[in-house]
């Protein structure tokens, strides 16, 4: 495995993070790379747990990520703990 260290200084400047239709994770890289700005591609189409929604979801209450069937589904019926909204 080759490690590539990059410097970034932040400063507050742009960055993004944004899902891209890619199948290929090379191509995909290449153009997140050759872009100006520090740029996170996510890749739901090369694996479910690449999708934005699912890693949001992942213990949230009232969401089931159904990780076999590659769904995202709300538990009807749910009710929230008090404790987490009074």
């Amino acid at each position: 495995m080759t490690v590539v260290n990059i410097e970034l200084e932040g400063r507050c400047r742009t960055t993004a993070m944004g899902i891209m239709p890619h199948t290929d994770v090379e191509k995909a890289l290449e153009l997140a790379l050759g872009l100006d700005i520090p740029f996170w591609p996510q890749l739901p189409k090369v694996s479910f747990y690449e999708d934005m929604y699912v890693q949001a979801s992942q213990n949230f209450p009232g969401i089931v990520v159904d990780f076999e069937n590659k769904r995202i589904n709300a538990v009807t019926g749910f009710q929230a703990s008090p404790l987490l909204f009074p």
